[in-house]
């Protein structure tokens, strides 16, 4: 009771808030039905205008072919054959002919007086006459939209000006767009004809209603029995033009009402959900005294119950209390220990006391024997354990660990470090000279963890170790190591690889990427990513092509290579560490000496961690160029 209680509040919020999360609903799907059949509406209007500009410039070329037959001195009969054009009563199109200062040469002058083009103006604000200058317009022609000035039409009419520059004509084929607007029109009345049907049916609590209405106040459907009020019309188009979706108001007579609305722009309509606060809240305070009561119920029942079970369980649960203190003190390796210890249990009981003692006894035979298989399996796990730290001590034993790497080399600086997730890991990194001018430096990321990975990583260092001797060049070594790894891969593994040799005394390097992240340069103290991805990753298909890139390396120059351990790190919030943050610090800290880079890697990627377990392997080698004397 004092749970529910001190809940009631969270309790009415929430459920006022699923409330209020149906009326966004039904203003939604409003929303999208009205957006539907406008999108339609638009589809069906831009379908007909393509249509009759095709009409429109189909005319005009057949037009402008008849005309270019006629002699250019012949402007009479040019003429004749235009206004012939428009004798045809059943042609919803209007061909007329004009000079080249836009002046009107056929048509009459009584009827055809608004195809005049002097003081008319399309909806671009354009002089008309201007427009059909031949000279003025395009050799294929312009569209454009206008009103005729002298008309009492109100709707709009497209016109095609086609040139005949040799003639000093131009072509204007007119059609009015009234019946494409009495289409739409008529759509737009089926479209609320249909919204008063779909919001007669819906029901927004008992004295909810839904109301539409456009930007000047029209109510066009109103499922309520009032007129709505034009203040809150008013106070609706105010809100919605400062973005906001809800409103609530005071009513004298309902009490507070919330308001959902939205405001459907391209036909400046606004959709309205009301409905009282107090019939939004009342499922809420419903569920409350549903719950006050069913809660009362079951505390007088369950007191009366307790009492009765109470009378018949103290003495044999005093027995199991004694039972319960001495149990922890025995030991559970010995099996006629326990058998004694359970002897004194009322197993032969037939209710619920009796059940109880036989399953402690249950419990303590199978802890017996649980904890026998428990020590043998910690036995086990240890011994697998111990294994696993030498097959650890094996791998790494396997990579170089000597830093700074070749301290009788002036050329370059190099330092690598790899912590695997597990204690054993698919990483792997090594350098060597090819020969005394080259350094081959490997990166490579198993596409698993722990030992599987482990023996493909130990695999893959022996085979790039051993063809990268052969003094071939990176890309060809890059193809022979896939080949040899893709054989007999019955678990598809494969590994990303990053080889590059380094022709010291120049600086130049030659690398091959199989699907590896790219390193990071950094050159006068910016660095940036060194891209190039030679194919796909090795080990995947046998047969694999791929392509060797060139990298100079100036004095002073680093290069980062590492493994997605370090970018693809997570905090508890599951974000990435990420490229960028990589890069910042490594403009940061490009100075520092190679060893203290890698532990400032290091321990910013912990740091971003923050406590998270790592999830994958973290590999890094950094080289730092500085040249021959």
């Amino acid at each position: 009771m004092p749970l529910i209680y001190l809940t009631r509040a969270s309790v009415v919020v929430a459920m006022r808030n699923a409330e209020e999360r149906s009326l966004s609903n039904i203003l939604h799907l409003v929303e999208l039905n009205i957006d539907s059949s406008y999108s339609r509406l638009l589809s069906s209007k831009f379908t007909t205008v393509t249509e009759r500009k095709a009409n429109l410039r189909q005319t005009a070329v057949r037009v402008s072919t008849f005309l270019n037959e006629l002699p250019d001195s012949n402007v009479n009969a040019a003429v004749k054959m235009v206004n012939s054009l428009n004798g045809v009563s059943e042609n919803t199109t209007r061909v007329f002919l004009y000079d080249t200062k836009g002046d009107l040469l056929s048509g009459l002058v009584d009827i055809d007086a608004k195809y005049s083009l002097c003081n008319i103006q399309d909806m671009k604000d354009r002089d008309l006459a201007q427009v059909a200058i031949p000279e003025n317009l395009p050799p294929d022609g312009e569209f454009t939209v206008f009103q005729h000035a002298r008309s009492t039409e109100k709707a709009k009419s497209l016109v095609f000006f086609f040139p005949m520059v040799s003639k000093g004509w131009s072509i204007g084929v007119f059609t009015s767009l009234a019946d494409i607007q009495a289409a739409a029109d008529v759509q737009l009345s089926k479209l609320i004809s249909s919204l008063a049907a779909t919001f007669s049916k819906i029901s927004v609590y008992e004295t909810g209603y839904i109301t539409l209405f456009s930007g000047t106040g029209e109510v066009m459907i109103n499922t309520s029995l009032q007129q709505p009020d034009t203040s809150v019309q008013a106070a609706i188009i105010n809100a919605a033009g400062s973005g906001h979706r809800t409103m609530t108001i005071n009513d004298p007579v309902a009490g507070e009402i919330e308001f959902r609305f939205v405001y459907i722009r391209p036909l400046d309509w606004y959709v309205l959900v009301a409905a009282p606060v107090a019939e939004i809240q009342k499922p809420a305070y419903t569920l409350f005294n549903q719950q006050v009561a069913i809660i009362f119920f079951i505390a007088i029942w369950g007191f009366l119950f307790a009492l009765f079970i109470a009378q018949r369980l103290i003495k044999p649960i005093e027995m199991l209390s004694n039972f319960a203190l001495r149990l922890p003190r025995q030991d559970f390796t010995e099996q006629n220990v326990i058998n004694e210890l359970t002897a004194e249990l009322p197993v032969k009981r037939t209710d619920e006391v009796g059940d109880l003692a036989r399953s402690i006894r249950f419990m303590c035979e199978e802890l017996n024997e649980s904890v026998s298989t428990m020590m043998a399996a910690t036995a086990a796990k240890e011994r697998i354990q111990s294994e696993l730290v030498v097959a650890r001590e094996i791998q790494e034993g396997m990579l170089p660990k000597t830093f700074p790497a070749y301290p009788d080399r002036n050329e370059f600086t190099l330092y690598a470090a790899l912590d695997s997730a597990k204690e054993v890991g698919g990483d792997l990194y090594d350098f060597f000279f090819v020969d005394d001018d080259h350094l081959c430096l490997v990166v490579g990321d198993v596409s698993d963890n722990g030992v599987p990975a482990a023996l493909y990583m130990a695999v893959t260092v022996a085979t790039v170790r051993s063809t990268m001797q052969e003094g071939v060049p990176v890309h060809v070594a890059m193809e022979k190591i896939n080949d040899v790894l893709s054989q007999d891969n019955p678990r598809s593994m494969f590994v990303t690889l990053f080889i590059g040799v380094l022709h010291v005394p120049t600086g130049t390097m030659q690398f091959a990427s199989g699907g590896h992240l790219p390193p990071v340069l950094v050159h006068n103290g910016k660095p940036h990513n060194v891209h190039g991805v030679s194919g796909l990753v090795v080990g995947g298909m046998e047969g694999s092509t791929y392509t060797s890139f060139e990298l100079q390396l100036e004095k002073n120059d680093t290069l980062f290579i590492y493994t997605d351990g370090v970018t693809e790190a997570m905090n508890k919030q599951k974000e990435l560490y990420g490229t960028d943050r990589l890069l910042a610090l490594m403009e940061a800290k490009s100075s520092l000496r190679l060893g203290d880079l890698l532990y400032e890697v290091r321990k910013d990627v912990d740091a971003f961690s923050d406590g998270a377990p790592q999830s994958d392997d973290i590999t890094m080698l950094v080289l730092r160029y500085k040249g021959s004397e």
